[in-house]
This record gives C-alpha cells, sequence and structure tokens, in this order.
C-alpha cells in the first residue's frame, strides 16, 4: 500500500516526530510504502527520513506568491506517485493537498487535526487560520477521515463546523525503547551543561514561543527559589539558548539567570531528559504533548498544565495544573522534588506502564493500519 503524506513542514515539530514516527516504524515492513511531500523547505524530520531511504520532496515554498507553481508540482506528484491514499498533516496541507487531490479525482483522504486551540484561531498564523475556516467548510465533502490527536483538539473543531462522522481520535505513540530509564548518562554529560552537584533539576522541552507560555515558568522559578535556592532549571528546544536575547533578558529582569541552563536544540533528548528530576510542561496550548509522553516512557515524574489533552496522558500518574497559574505550578514543583525516593520510583514504574499499556507506539501505529485497511477496501 503506498501512502503519500502531505505536510506543511520538516521542521521539528509534533505532527512532524508522529509522522516520523509512523514512517520509522514501517521501514522493515514492505506492505506499507510511505513518501513525503512538504510544502516548505526540508527540515531536520526530512533529512531524517531521506538518511533513512525515505523519498521525501519538498515544494520549497518559502512565500505564497509562489503558491500557483508549488500546486502545480504538488498535482505533477501526486500523478506520478499514483498512491493507494493521501494523509495530509496540519491545516494549509490539509486544504492544498484535498483541492489537488479533487483536481485528479482523488477521493482517499486522510486528513490530521493536530491543534487544540482551534477555537478563536489561537496559536494560527491569519493564513493557519482562514486553512482552519475554509477546510470547515469542505470537510463534509472532501476527507473520507478527520484524525484528531486529542479528544479536546475535536471537541474544539466540531465548533468550528467540522463535520463529526468523520472524525477519529488516535493519539501519540511513543517508543519505550528509545525513551528508557536504564540508558546509560555518564557524569561527562552533567558536566557538559554545567549542572551542579547536588542540586535538583526541573526540566522543559520545547519550541521558544508564546504558546509554551515561559513568562509562567520563570515566575514559578522566582517562587521556587525564594523557598530553597539547590534548583536548576534545564531548557532544552528551538530558541532556547544564550543567544535568546528576549528570554535572557527576562531571566535577569526576574532575578533568576544564575539557575537556568539553555540548552538550545539538541538531537540526544532521549539521554538529556534522564538528567531531570522532575519535567515540566507549562503550555498555554497543545494537542497530545509528544514530550510529556516521552517524559512518562522515561520514568521521569511530571507536572503539566491543562492544555490539550495533557490530562488524558498523564491520568492519576502526574501532577496537573491550571494554565497560566505560577504558584499552582511552584507548588505542584516542589511537592515532587520533596517526595521520597521511594514515591519517585513508584511514579517512574506507573508512568511507563500507563504508556506502554495505552500510548505505546505500537498500539498508536496498529489503529493507523486499521484504518488504512478500511480505506483502501472503500469505494
Amino acid at each position: 500500500m503506498k501512502v503519500l503524506h502531505i505536510i506543511t513542514s520538516s521542521e521539528t515539530g509534533g505532527a512532524e516526530i508522529a509522522l516520523e514516527k509512523l514512517i520509522k516504524f514501517h521501514i522493515s515492513n514492505s506492505k506499507y510504502i510511505h513518501n513525503v511531500v512538504c510544502l516548505k523547505p526540508l527540515g531536520d524530520v526530512g533529512d531524517r527520513l531521506i538518511s533513512e531511504g525515505v523519498k521525501v520532496t519538498s515544494l520549497n515554498l518559502k512565500s505564497f506568491l509562489f503558491l500557483p507553481l508549488s500546486f502545480f508540482k504538488l498535482l505533477l506528484l501526486i500523478k506520478n506517485q499514483k498512491p493507494d491514499l493521501i494523509q495530509t498533516w496540519l491545516y494549509h496541507s490539509d486544504l492544498i493537498g484535498s483541492l489537488a487531490a479533487l483536481l485528479l479525482g482523488f477521493k482517499k483522504i486522510i486528513w490530521n487535526i493536530r491543534s487544540s486551540d482551534a477555537l478563536l484561531g489561537k496559536g494560527l498564523s491569519i493564513s493557519g487560520y482562514l486553512s482552519m475556516r475554509l477546510c470547515s467548510l469542505i470537510s463534509h465533502s472532501v476527507p473520507h477521515t478527520i484524525i484528531s490527536v486529542a479528544e479536546r483538539a475535536k471537541e474544539q473543531h466540531l465548533k468550528q463546523g467540522y463535520c463529526e462522522r468523520k472524525f477519529k481520535v488516535i493519539q501519540n505513540g511513543f517508543s519505550l525503547e528509545k525513551f528508557n530509564p536504564l540508558l546509560d548518562v555518564t557524569k561527562h554529560s552533567r558536566e557538559r551543561i554545567d549542572l551542579i552537584e547536588g542540586f535538583k533539576i526541573v526540566g522543559s522541552i520545547g519550541r521558544y514561543n508564546e504558546y509554551k507560555d515561559y513568562q509562567t515558568l520563570i515566575a514559578a522559578s522566582k517562587i521556587m527559589l525564594s523557598k530553597r535556592k539547590d534548583i536548576l532549571f534545564v531548557l532544552i528546544g528551538e530558541g532556547l539558548e544564550d543567544g535568546n536575547k528576549e528570554l535572557k533578558e527576562l531571566l535577569i529582569n526576574q532575578g533568576v539567570f544564575n539557575n537556568f541552563r539553555l540548552l538550545g536544540k539538541r538531537n540526544n533528548i532521549n539521554e538529556l531528559i534522564l538528567l531531570f528530576d522532575v519535567f515540566c510542561l507549562h503550555s498555554i496550548s497543545e494537542g497530545f504533548p509528544n514530550v510529556l509522553g516521552e517524559a512518562m516512557s522515561s520514568g521521569i515524574p511530571c507536572v503539566s498544565t491543562d492544555a490539550g489533552d495533557a490530562g488524558i496522558l498523564l491520568g492519576d500518574v502526574g501532577r496537573l495544573v491550571e494554565v497560566g497559574q505560577p504558584k499552582q505550578l511552584s507548588k505542584a514543583l516542589l511537592e515532587v522534588l520533596d517526595l521520597p525516593s521511594e514515591k519517585i520510583q513508584e511514579i517512574s514504574k506507573l508512568g511507563r506502564e500507563r504508556i506502554k499499556s495505552r500510548f505505546s507506539i505500537n498500539k498508536i501505529v496498529k489503529k493507523y493500519e486499521e484504518l488504512y485497511e478500511e480505506i483502501s477496501i472503500s469505494k
């Protein structure tokens, strides 16, 4: 079965990582052939897939002025590749991919909805919001199935007029082999990122943008450091480096800069995450957060804001607090840091077991396979 994926970007992000996991799981399975088209120039995920032998084509769309040319290229790609299914990811690709497929008389189309904040266009560019609104109008006639990564995302898209009967919730899946508490993390790793012996580590992973709400984490850190000084906050992700003047100024103004380590973008997240004593997700907007599941898979205790389906992922294993509440966040983080080692071990075990029983990559890929088979035999 040949599946053509059309995705807006191949930079590191929730949708891109979900696609990468799905394709890599099938690399040794000759039944499924996955090809990828990304609208924008190639990013990290695209490069990694190419290195694995996956056919990835970039339309190199840098400006919407060149959209007609990119659209024509997409038409040719679909016509030449003759896929059995087309799976689109994110609003721009849902819209553009669907229009191209329809012009060619292709009907077996799957959309992927990621954001839980379609309501009022929160977290979207103007073009993203317009694409989402147009998709809501054609959702009743175009896609065979609309995959939502989260229950909350589904509910909010229904409020926007999306077709309810076409929705199917398939969450992100997680690799218990890659994210494993038994991985060896050397003392050199701690020294290399300037950790202080005996200090507790609060870790956060994500891009630097307003929807990740680093202001709330920084405000919470100030409260925490007023109560105990032996805490370091380690931030990993795009934009989270010393060169970010805005972030650096915010940390200095709050008087917490010396207790933060800004590591920027890293490729060994599965190793670095094991240095954390607690993982913190502080977003105001999420779908089904990858980093939270990866922390749980790694056996790290977690504290999260109630963004997207974070609560469904955590269950009763972690601590859930309201969005944008530094006092609640600091209280929850301090409580976890104060837990005895036996309780930490229990949480670690329960978190991994929850991922294994409900959200392992094996279980999630099986849901995709069942959907592919269902659509392949439909008219």
